[in-house]
């Protein structure tokens, strides 16, 4: 793959991206959301959507205008907010606020939503501007991903951090009748998407892969060793960003290095297959989310990543010649220099354990002080396992 366009957008960590018609949606950790044009990649719009980073930004249609749905990180109580992106500073709409919204999904030329608070899923009306059903019992933990299928409008699939994912009939109305298919992965998903009409594929925190049908809810695939595997004679994988479908119905695992190197893997049943890398001209760090976009009249792949860059990349053509991809000096430096403000980091943290110790030694510092230290450290901790998003870049 050949970089065909790449532009800076923000100065934040670029966290997701998706596109529909000739727009573009990318949200970044500084709770902001940028409208792109596809052809040009210059930002239109950009809308000021939650006080914390954007876990995901949506676009949607209703009622033949784009909307815009977001929700934030697990600190933000506004809930889901819905944006007429014709007028987004005179059209917010909350859905479900007063507290943390995780994951949003578009039910197809309806006016419903799929809302995950927590462990509960609920359906909102936006004519009604309310919950009209809610499933609080199918997990047990925070769900990470909803989505309403192409293929069936009254199918809805969630899937949560205790492993589980779950298939709901919306047609049924009775609560327990709606759930007719659940299969455990045994590890927290991070994200979903259809293959097939029956076959589902699994994205783990873990950066393992699963196929499962979900008509039988037999697991058919399981691909746990992608990570840290070398491919093309070079390049180790360090994460699997997103999962998506070409045009030709493969399933492909768009993979990558902490120095912007994006790897194409062919997934299949019994094994993968490295189909190429790319990178020249692109990030310089890690590729945070991926979306196909038309541009041209080609289905082409947009990623972004935390250096702040949008890039769109598109398929060798014959005759070109084959991307050649060295690890550049700027590169180099980069990592040499994340190394050594992981370095600093350490002796800070152990100088400050030492001075804590000898305080406790002498009596010095007050219980009421190394307390308040203690627990900041503790809840620090606690929301960088748990959310697994990055802190806010550094401005320099």
């Amino acid at each position: 793959m050949l970089l065909q366009q790449a532009t800076t957008v923000s100065d934040e960590y670029l966290l997701t991206i998706d596109s529909l018609d000739q727009i573009i949606a990318i949200g970044d950790s500084g709770g902001r959301v940028s409208i792109l044009d596809t052809h040009s990649l210059t930002t239109t719009t950009t809308v000021t959507a939650h006080q914390t980073l954007i876990r995901q930004a949506t676009l949607v249609r209703f009622q033949n205008s784009p909307m815009l749905a977001t929700c934030g990180d697990e600190e933000c109580e506004d809930g889901a907010l819905l944006w007429d992106l014709r007028d987004p500073s005179k059209s917010k709409v909350s859905m479900a606020s007063g507290a943390p919204v995780f994951a949003v999904a578009s039910r197809r030329n309806d006016n419903e939503y799929a809302i995950a608070q927590r462990e509960k899923v609920g359906i909102w009306d936006i004519r009604k501007r309310k919950m009209v059903r809610s499933f609080q019992d199918i997990h047990s933990d925070t769900v990470t991903c909803v989505m309403f299928p192409s293929h069936s409008n009254n199918t809805l699939i969630t899937a949560s951090e205790d492993g589980l994912c779950c298939v709901l009939d919306l047609s049924q109305r009775n609560d327990d009748d709606a759930l007719i298919s659940v299969f455990n992965g045994e590890q927290s998903v991070t994200s979903i998407g259809m293959l097939s009409s029956n076959v589902l594929h699994v994205l783990s925190d873990l950066s393992t892969l699963s196929l499962w049908d979900v008509t039988t809810e037999d697991r058919i695939a399981m691909h746990s060793n992608i990570r840290e595997s070398t491919v093309l004679d070079k390049w180790k994988i360090d994460y699997i960003t997103r999962c998506v479908s070409d045009a030709n119905s493969r399933l492909l695992a768009i993979c990558g290095t902490f120095r912007g190197v994006g790897i194409v893997l062919e997934v299949e049943k019994q094994s993968t297959r490295a189909l190429c890398a790319f990178g020249r001209g692109g990030h310089n760090k890690r590729i945070r989310d991926c979306c196909w976009v038309n541009s041209d009249q080609q289905q082409q792949l947009a990623t972004v990543g935390e250096d702040g860059r949008i890039c769109v990349w598109r398929d060798r053509r014959e005759g070109e010649a084959e991307e050649v991809i060295e690890e550049t000096e700027e590169m180099e430096e980069m990592e040499e220099m994340e190394e050594e403000e992981e370095e600093d980091e350490r002796d800070e943290s152990g100088r400050s354990e030492e001075s804590e110790s000898e305080k406790a030694e002498s009596g010095g510092g007050g219980d009421d002080e190394s307390e308040h230290s203690g627990g900041g450290e503790m809840k620090g901790n606690d929301t960088a396992n748990h959310n697994h998003q990055p802190k806010r870049r550094r401005r320099t």
